[in-house]
């Protein structure tokens, strides 16, 4: 794999101004901040205080790691494939929740199919919300492996880290040399948007100009600023966009809408149902959050499912998915089921595997072995694993990189790493990198964030 040592001509101080004051930053509240002290990195970030209408918060940058991170070309036209048939793999999924609803498969099966939905969602998931696109934004989070990356979560509920690769992709491309290629992330994005809001405003027969787009964040919400950049982008892009609180959503005219931290079960929720589909164009579209549901990449290799996505897929879709989703198995009673064998749970080497409630994001409700003593993980496994959970291939993640040290200068470091792959509609929308110290890699203080390029020309011969 490229390892690339070159480092950012830019003094650290300079670099952390600039992406605290341009919005590539993440909202603490006092008491949180204080609770963290000493979590963050060997250079510390900038921060400043600022008043909220909910009070006052504490914004701290986040830090880049000081070499640039660069796709090799066989990956990046391997994603560009992965994410022109994503959706039709989402396509796939929804084809299985009809059959399954229509009464169209075994009992036993649609039982399997229900357990992927919330009440709500088995009843509402054929809702059309007035655009084609199943989820106009996606974020596969991955490892970069020697056999290409491996897709471990799927995010589409909201545009979770857009705002902020968009920012840092700017900034970054300041100090870049010109064999480096960004991602267009900025106009893919506002361009999935546009899209989505003329399909829906002609399906309701309204002009779509007079569609005005807000963006619902809580101000003490973490990633506040990454919501502000997305509507600040939109605006710019000829789509009005405004940043709401849930209670200021607009009722009683046609609006689109962009959420945050909102899905089913906070509680705001319900904020979001008056109006919908007819009133409302909301991205992504309610009710269908079970399609990021970890174990469909389960299915996707069992009978009957296997059969059902290689019809609704194709040959070369489907085994192209397969050859990105990462090896995944089923905890049915004291078993892990793999498509073509079991491993007793009590025989599971803790540094294979990673086991996951299928709904959990962030590191929460997940026991991963490669942290744990031999004790620490059979305790865990006989009191914290329940029915239903998956486990997942451990890869073990490391890149040396360059990061700044207490005195901003760089230095090498071993990082534990996930990317981010982003998919707008078909389009690659472009990537980001993740890297901690720990092996659960998402945006805690420690985790440096960049936005990753590829090279501007292929090789010759």
């Amino acid at each position: 794999m490229q390892r690339i040592d070159t480092c950012l001509s830019v003094q650290m101080d300079e670099l952390m101004a600039e992406l605290l004051n341009g919005g590539v930053s993440y909202r603490y509240t006092p008491n949180r901040f204080e609770a963290l002290t000493g979590g963050g990195h060997p250079y510390p970030s900038p921060t400043r205080q600022i008043e909220t209408p909910t009070g006052p918060m504490i914004e701290e940058a986040i830090q880049p790691v000081l070499s640039p991170i660069i796709l090799e070309h066989t990956e990046y036209y391997q994603l560009k494939r992965l994410a022109a048939a994503w959706p039709r793999w989402l396509n796939a999924q929804m084809a299985i929740v009809r059959r399954a609803r229509q009464g169209e498969l075994a009992p036993e099966h649609t039982e399997q199919i229900h357990s992927l939905c919330t009440k709500n969602e088995w009843e509402c998931a054929l809702i059309d919300p007035g655009y084609q696109i199943i989820h106009p934004f996606v974020r596969l989070d991955a490892i970069r492996t020697p056999d290409g990356f491996k897709v471990m979560d799927i995010n589409t509920t909201r545009p979770a880290g857009v705002g902020d690769l968009i920012t840092a992709t700017d900034f970054l491309n300041q100090y870049n040399t010109s064999y480096l290629l960004s991602f267009p992330t900025r106009r893919s994005f506002t361009d999935i948007v546009q899209r989505c809001i003329n399909q829906w405003s002609s399906y309701q027969r309204l002009p779509g100009e007079s569609i005005r787009l807000q963006v619902v964040i809580r101000s003490d919400d973490g990633d506040w600023r990454n919501f502000k950049t997305i509507a600040d982008c939109l605006t710019a892009a000829g789509i009005p966009s405004t940043i709401v609180a849930p209670d200021e959503i607009q009722s009683g005219a046609p609006t689109a809408i962009i959420r945050g931290r909102i899905k089913e079960g906070d509680p705001a929720y319900h904020l979001l149902l008056p109006g919908y589909p007819d009133e409302r164009c909301i991205l992504s579209p309610l009710h269908r959050r079970f399609l990021g549901n970890k174990v469909w990449m389960y299915l996707f290799r069992i009978e009957p499912y296997r059969t059902l996505f290689l019809q609704e897929l194709g040959t070369a879709d489907y085994q192209l998915l397969d050859s990105h989703f990462a090896e995944i198995g089923f905890v049915q009673g004291d078993q892990i089921v793999l498509p073509d064998q079991s491993v007793p749970l009590q025989y599971a080497d803790k540094h294979d595997w990673v086991l996951k409630d299928p709904t959990s994001s962030s590191g929460r409700r997940m026991i991963l072995g490669y942290t744990m003593s031999d004790q620490k993980w059979k305790q865990s496994l006989w009191n914290d694993v329940q029915n239903g959970w998956i486990a997942q291939r451990f890869y073990t993640n490391v890149e040396e990189r360059l990061v700044a040290d207490p005195s901003g200068q760089p230095m090498p470091q071993k990082l534990f790493t996930k990317y981010g792959i982003y998919i707008f509609g078909d389009q690659l929308g472009g990537l980001e990198f993740h890297a901690r110290t720990h092996p659960v890699v998402h945006g805690a203080r420690n985790a440096y964030f960049n936005p990753v390029f590829r090279v501007n020309h292929p090789p010759h011969g």
